[in-house]
């Protein structure tokens, strides 16, 4: 998430919502809708603390690298497999230099399973402490 000096930049001022179409950066969300991916940054921190006084609990955000990286293994464990395409679509996910470390993802759920496992991870794990990055993967 940004810190409030890194939020509210001047060089912010037309905010971050970004576009992407064909590799290429753009700013109008209005142009080729449907056509091209929408961006923004988050500002987890302030997302979390509303979240807790809506009653979730946080299980803490971590790098899409990592998250995906769970997501495969826990998709693995259940004997499914992937083709080379959808491995490849993995493997622009989770890289560092393209998704994996530039977007995050937060996970935050309301009615805690008695065992805690949490919805993307079946087992109890403790690499969703709070604030962690997914050390472990």
């Amino acid at each position: 998430g940004f810190k409030d000096l890194e939020k509210f930049s001047p060089s912010r001022t037309q905010g971050t919502l970004r576009t992407y179409s064909q590799h290429r950066l753009g700013d109008d969300p209005f142009e080729a809708i449907g056509q091209q991916d929408l961006t923004a940054h988050v500002d987890f921190p302030a997302l979390e603390r509303q979240g807790r006084q809506q009653g979730l609990k946080t299980h803490g955000w971590k790098s899409q690298e990592a998250f995906m990286h769970q997501c495969l293994e826990s998709l693995l464990k259940t004997g499914q497999t992937l083709d080379a395409h959808e491995c490849n679509h993995f493997k622009t996910l989770m890289h560092p230099e393209h998704f994996g470390h530039r977007f995050q993802v937060l996970i935050q759920q309301r009615g805690m399973r008695s065992d805690g496992s949490t919805p993307i991870h079946p087992r109890k794990s403790d690499h969703w402490e709070n604030g962690q990055s997914g050390q472990n993967g």
